[in-house]
C-alpha cells in the first residue's frame, strides 16, 4: 500500500477560487503537493519535506482533513491523509516539479485526461463535502 501526504493548497475566493496541483518530471499527471514518508518519518513530517522539495516553500500551519483511499494510476492500493493549511514564500517548481497549476472548478473539465483516478473519485468530493472547493 502506498501512502501520502498531500497539502491542499487554495488561493482567490468564489468562483474565482483556485486550488494548487503539480506536474511531476516523471509522471504524466497532476496531483497535490506532498508525497511519502521516507524512513521513520511521520506523514505530517513527510508533508513538510515534500512541500519543501516541491514547491519550495515552507509550511506555515496545517490540519488534518481526511483520508482519502483508492488506487494509484498504475493500480496500487493508495491512501492520501489530506491537510488544508498556509505555506510561507512564494511557490516555484523544485527538484522533481516541472510544473505548478492552479486550477478553479471551472479548469477542471480542461485538465480532465490529467486528473489521477483517486483526485476525481475521492479528493474533489471530499472537498465538496467540506465547503472547500
Amino acid at each position: 500500500m502506498v501512502k501520502k501526504a498531500a497539502l491542499l493548497l487554495f488561493r482567490g475566493t468564489g468562483a474565482a477560487k483556485q486550488m494548487m496541483f503539480v506536474r511531476d518530471r516523471s509522471k504524466p499527471f497532476l496531483t497535490l503537493p506532498g508525497g511519502k514518508p521516507e524512513g521513520t518519518e511521520t506523514i505530517e513530517q513527510a508533508l513538510r519535506r515534500e512541500i519543501s522539495e516541491e514547491i519550495a516553500c515552507e509550511v506555515k500551519d496545517f490540519a488534518f482533513l481526511e483520508e482519502v483511499t483508492g488506487f494509484t494510476p498504475d493500480g496500487r492500493p493508495l491512501v492520501i491523509s489530506l491537510f488544508s493549511g498556509t505555506i510561507k514564500g512564494t511557490p516555484k517548481p523544485s527538484l522533481e516539479i516541472d510544473d505548478i497549476i492552479w486550477m478553479s472548478r471551472q479548469d477542471i473539465v480542461s485538465f480532465q485526461d490529467l486528473i489521477t483516478p483517486i483526485t476525481t473519485a475521492e479528493i474533489f468530493p471530499c472537498l465538496t463535502r467540506h465547503n472547500l472547493f
